[in-house]
């Protein structure tokens, strides 16, 4: 059995170095396609397919990993490794078996799932997101085993792995973009499919090559059945929770053509700063606070809670002042050339903006709604998902009749809120206590810090009269912040995590410096 790990620098800088890789070949890929396609409705027809198969890897991602993960260490913790290698064999057998039924389901009746899901699209958009839906079916089966397989490796503290093959995933839909635009829409479906299989093949060496895939169905196992009635629960109500950016598409479908592209594009910059900003702490710090969990110990479980949350505030907060004061420019620089026009780039800017709501308060979530999973308490978390989601679909209703795709994007964030808020509150009941005053303190001081830093960016930038290049006045601009923000965080407030960090950093230096001078 692996010793346990409790530091959270060494896991999380490997999970954020890859992940900004990943954003790096994610984001040229978006460039190509936005040049190519813009707010089309091609886009938006794309948009609403590749929907579906994040839909349902969501609810898996939310529910089967995280029900599996503590279940997976308990065996491992106080048992052994071949029973809780077991246990994951079963799993991953029973997951493909019924993913792959699903997928069938899905390209038969592919007609009746768009026209369900966008009843705005005309006949023609109808039979064109029908047939890129059927493309893109298969991808629910790799993904879903992805899912399981990345949750293993994170439980046995690998970090490296998950993140590589999300960079091939990503390396894969470039080249196919690159290669078969000639196919037009058809080949962002295509390339999504090639890169589902390729991030499924570098996850295969931990079960296939290491001799501890068993070949069974044993779901009358007794630990697989406590995860599935933990789980059942959860995959039920979880369709419903996860509705959010379905029931999106189900509104905006009836908006211009075009809203459904901003509202994607704004989506799909806030997965890419959640991997980038979010990831990186809350897969490394759930299996820590799993472990505490299941030794009793509620301190180490609140301590690993506070540092998860300071930890995703200290990173999000400042990324979404640089959004909000840099957006326009920003979107602008990146992606405004061949269709997407300048229209197009206010749009954007103006969803991201106001997604930067979610983007924090998500990324909480991300750890915050842990606890649930921990606690195997996944009833209440279905219980609220279904609250939320008729949250939504109210605040949606409202706000997309009065504001278009831009009160979808508020919808969005104030059920994001909500939700935040709700699971705080349940938490902090079920940890016996959360830190409340620790964590509140650091988000005043982090709140007060990016607000000052996006003051400092966008005089910087919109007040420059001097320079007329893009790219070297957002640079200028978000140096400036980043001192203002370091200087604030450092020097003034002296935040106990990025003092830990700083003083990492140093003693890394220190001993290189040492190392150099013993090799002279």
């Amino acid at each position: 059995m692996k010793a346990k790990k409790n530091s959270l620098l060494a896991p999380t800088f490997k999970v954020t170095l890859l992940s900004m890789l990943n954003m790096a070949v994610t984001f040229i890929t978006q460039i190509i396609i936005s040049y190519h396609f813009g707010a089309s409705a091609e886009r938006d027809a794309y948009f609403v397919v590749t929907a579906i198969p994040i839909y349902v890897s969501s609810i898996l991602s939310s529910s089967l990993s995280v029900t599996f993960i503590p279940i997976f260490v308990e065996n491992e913790t106080n048992k052994n490794e071949t029973e809780a290698w077991k246990i994951a064999s079963i799993f991953m057998n029973f997951i493909f078996l019924a993913l792959s039924g699903l997928s069938i389901i899905g390209i038969i009746f592919a007609r009746q799932i768009i026209a369900l899901i966008t009843p705005g699209f005309s006949g023609e958009m109808q039979v064109l997101t029908s047939s890129l839906l059927r493309i893109m079916m298969p991808t629910i089966v790799l993904n879903g085993l992805s899912n399981l397989l990345s949750s293993i490796y994170y439980a046995e503290y690998r970090y490296v792995q998950p993140g590589l093959s999300t960079i091939i995933n990503s390396a894969v839909m470039l080249i196919s973009v690159v290669l078969m635009r000639s196919l037009g829409v058809y080949s962002l479906a295509i390339g999504f499919l090639l890169g589902s299989f390729a991030n499924f093949l570098i996850l295969t060496p931990i079960v296939f090559t290491s001799g501890k895939y068993i070949f069974s169905f044993d779901i009358r196992h007794p630990a697989v059945k406590r995860i599935i009635q933990v789980m059942s629960p959860l995959i039920f109500f979880g369709a419903f929770y996860n509705s959010v950016k379905l029931l999106e598409k189900y509104f905006a479908s009836s908006l211009s053509v075009g809203s459904i592209s901003y509202l994607g594009y704004g989506n799909k910059i806030i997965l890419v700063l959640n991997s980038l900003a979010i990831n990186g702490i809350s897969v490394t710090i759930f299996p820590l606070m799993a472990r505490s969990w299941a030794v009793n110990d509620m301190a180490g479980v609140r301590k690993y809670f506070a540092k998860g949350v300071r930890g995703i505030l200290l990173i999000a907060m400042p990324i979404s002042a640089i959004f909000i004061a840099l957006g326009v420019p920003i979107i602008q620089f990146l992606f405004e050339r061949g269709s997407f026009d300048h229209a197009t780039t206010v749009a954007v800017a103006n969803v991201l903006s106001i997604l930067m709501v979610t983007f924090v308060s998500a990324g909480l979530g991300n750890v915050v709604g842990k606890g649930f999973y921990i606690a195997q308490e996944t009833n209440k978390r279905a219980m609220l998902g279904i609250f939320l989601i008729g949250v939504y679909y109210v605040l949606a209703w409202v706000f997309s009749k009065q504001f278009s795709y831009i009160g979808l994007a508020v919808a969005t964030s104030l059920h994001s809120i909500i939700g935040l808020a709700i699971t705080t509150a349940i938490m902090r009941r079920l940890y016996g206590g959360i830190n409340g005053m620790e964590i509140l303190n650091g988000f005043l001081k982090i709140t007060i810090s990016s607000f000052l830093s996006g003051i400092v960016m966008y005089i910087s930038y919109f007040f420059n009269g001097f320079i007329d290049i893009i790219a070297v006045k957002l640079m200028i601009s978000v140096i400036l912040g980043g001192i203002v923000y370091y200087i604030m965080i450092f020097r003034i407030f002296r935040l106990p995590e990025v003092q830990g960090i700083n003083g990492a950093i140093i003693d890394f230096m220190k001993k290189k410096l040492g190392l150099k001078k013993l090799e002279k």
